[in-house]
């Protein structure tokens, strides 16, 4: 391939390859930016997993375990908790290390609030950390004096 035209042909198939490559490439990025735009304005994993919970278990205890395996039963009521728990494990209920990142993110997540609703820890159990919905006013209600205090009254 010593011919100088040929040469010049194949850089530039070459070319509008690697062309065509960045466009669609560019186009990808593009396509990830407007994907992580949304998800900033939308709720919070954890607004949305307390308020799914709430809605199946009111005030119920729950292990990680046990609200796995309601995720990933099949009825339609529980379609916006399966939804939400795949988000928080990137991927099935079912791949490995799905259980384990689910735990840690219940823990991390542990006292939050949303919709006056908390996610409070009852402590350890045999299966493993305890958790409950509660509504906020009532887990608060004893601090109303502190609330008071740092408003400034007296």
């Amino acid at each position: 391939m010593s011919d100088p035209a040929a040469i010049t042909c194949a850089r530039s198939v070459a070319s509008a390859e690697a062309l065509d490559l960045l466009r669609e490439l560019v186009a990808v990025q593009r396509e990830m930016l407007a994907v992580l735009r949304r998800q900033a304005v939308a709720a919070p994993l954890a607004d949305r997993l307390i308020q799914a919970v709430h809605a199946l278990l009111e005030g119920e205890a729950f292990t990680a375990a046990q609200l796995l395996a309601l995720a990933d039963s099949p009825l339609s009521t529980r379609i916006e908790l399966r939804a939400v728990v795949e988000d928080i494990v990137r991927g099935e209920l079912d791949q490995p290390g799905a259980g384990r990142m689910f735990g840690r993110f219940l823990a991390r997540n542990s006292q939050h609030e949303a919709a006056g609703l908390r996610l409070v820890s009852l402590g350890k159990g045999r299966d493993g950390l305890i958790y409950r919905i509660e509504l906020a006013t009532k887990t608060r209600a004893g601090n109303a004096w502190a609330d008071e205090l740092l408003k400034g009254g007296r």
